[in-house]
């Protein structure tokens, strides 16, 4: 039997790879043929393959962490949580959401929030 290989190159950013790859391909067309064209192409190869800036994010920084709420597009302030759940009622929860095209989250938080007004 044979192990199957990892990838011997991992891409971090492939959005950059790509444009990389289409610089070559732009600057293999544009360049004379022969030794020159080696030269002509590294400058167009090497201004493509230059890293980008990170790009600004819609939500602002901390707004996963305790301190600031996420606000989803509809203005709803939410904060994330983790629910175990037994695996029947996980199925029964995805089922039931998927049936009345809805989030899981919703439904966890109506029911919640019903259980504790009936009980605080």
């Amino acid at each position: 039997m044979s192990k199957a290989k990892k990838p011997a190159v991992t891409i971090r950013n492939p959005e950059n790879a790509i444009r990389a790859l289409e610089a070559r391909a732009e600057a293999r067309q544009a360049a004379p043929a022969g030794a020159a064209s080696l030269k002509a192409r590294k400058p167009a190869v090497a201004q493509a393959s230059k890293a980008e800036p990170a790009r600004s994010v819609t939500r602002q920084r901390g707004a996963w962490t305790k301190a600031e709420p996420y606000t989803r597009k509809d203005g709803t302030q939410t904060r994330g949580t983790t629910v175990y759940l037994p695996v029947v009622l996980a199925e029964r929860l995805r089922r039931y959401a998927f049936e009345h095209d809805r989030k899981q989250s919703d439904i966890i938080g109506e029911a919640v929030a019903a259980w504790l007004d009936g009980h605080v």
